[in-house]
């Protein structure tokens, strides 16, 4: 891993069994003249570039709280060494993770109205007192024992206002393009700690202060959020739900920026197109035995005759999917023991058992129940 000096801008390198040092890092979208791994070497040529502000108000403030060190993904990785590219993108969830704080510059987002403020005394931290979340259906068709039952902050953000100022700010804030990037997902999710800033580096809130905002504008679940909710009790629908309506710059990086909200290390090929999401998806399937893999609902290639997926838009609209336990699955549809929840790849596609019906009106054709519901329907309707 290679560290920026906040007060040099230097760099320096920290081997694995050496990462002992406190780091921020920086969470931002990637612009034009952007400083590169060369540029920093020469700061004569860094200062020159649109992007060097950015670098600079970065350290500046880490520096004043405190930190010596600071990681910022244009400056910190050789991306000439394809080796060293591979690498980072592999263990950046983990950087972003073990960070003290994470800065998420919103270069689009002005500062915030003084008239406006964000009451964080309802956002608490004891589980206890937390409300159950709000949503579409009734009450009574709610699952007693879904995952995001009584897990809910008490009440939702609220604000103190003055007029179309603060609400025009609030747009702004949720509209940001920061928002719509694949890689800022592993971003938002990761840091232990994260501290959004407006374009001026003033600060707009945490992420525990601004969470059901920063919900609206993610579709990230709050639990998660809060680190109320680990991230491997999510199904795999949900976290490919909060990616559905992001882009990259590259295909690949569709599925290298999920790597690391699934735990997954593979190798990074440029230039294999969306090869790059079924290799996610196989590498998945090794792993779990979550059906929710399988329950995506839309494609816009109507030729596509897989039963994974091309892309993680395919599951926009899935909503709050959960798994079946298996032992009741199998009880539901009187599967015998002796079958376990396995699924494996072979040279024809993917072997799975699963109980079929036919199809009450299409002769011929038949329905198979996988392991997984809508948490918001009626429990195994």
């Amino acid at each position: 891993m290679r560290l920026l000096h906040t007060r040099t801008l230097t760099l320096k390198e920290f081997p694995n069994s050496q990462r002992a040092e406190p780091y921020a890092i920086l969470s931002h979208v990637w612009r034009k003249e952007e400083v590169l791994f060369h540029h920093i070497q020469d700061l004569n040529i860094a200062k020159k570039l649109r992007g060097f502000p950015k670098v600079f108000g970065c350290c500046e403030r880490a520096r004043d709280e405190g930190y010596e060190w600071v990681w910022i993904d244009t400056c910190c990785i050789d991306k000439s060494s394809s080796s060293e590219l591979s690498e980072a993108i592999n263990s950046m969830f983990a950087w972003y993770k073990e960070a003290e704080v994470c800065y998420v510059y919103l270069d689009d987002v002005p500062a915030k109205p003084a008239a406006l403020y964000i009451s964080a005394t309802l956002i608490t931290d004891d589980i206890e007192t937390v409300r159950k979340w709000e949503d579409d259906s009734d009450d009574e068709s709610s699952d007693d024992s879904s995952i995001y039952k009584d897990m809910e902050p008490d009440a939702p953000d609220e604000f103190v206002e003055d007029g179309s100022e603060s609400e025009r700010w609030l747009a702004m804030f949720k509209d940001s393009r920061w928002f719509t990037r694949g890689w800022t997902l592993q971003e938002l999710i990761a840091p232990r700690e994260s501290v959004f800033l407006a374009q001026n580096w003033s600060e707009v809130g945490t992420r525990k202060d601004m969470v059901h905002v920063i919900e609206e504008a993610s579709r990230v679940h709050c639990n998660v959020l809060l680190g109320v909710l680990p991230l491997e009790e999510v199904s795999i629908a949900d976290r490919m739900r909060w990616a559905s309506r992001r882009s990259t710059t590259r295909v690949e990086d569709r599925a290298y920026s999920l790597m690391g909200l699934f735990g997954i290390h593979m190798p990074t090929i440029y230039g294999e197109g969306i090869e790059a999401f079924m290799r996610l998806q196989h590498e998945i399937l090794q792993r779990t035995t979550d059906h929710t893999i399988f329950a995506w609902t839309f494609s816009d290639r109507p030729n596509w005759d897989s039963c994974l997926t091309h892309g993680p838009e395919c599951f926009s609209h899935i909503r709050l999917m959960e798994q079946i336990p298996y032992t009741e699955y199998s009880k539901i549809f009187g599967i015998s023991d002796f079958l376990p929840p396995e699924h494996s790849l072979t040279n024809f596609g993917i072997r799975i058992h699963l109980p079929i019906r036919p199809h009450k009106s299409e002769k011929g054709r038949y329905l198979a129940a996988l392991a997984c519901y809508d948490c918001r329907t009626p429990r195994y309707k």
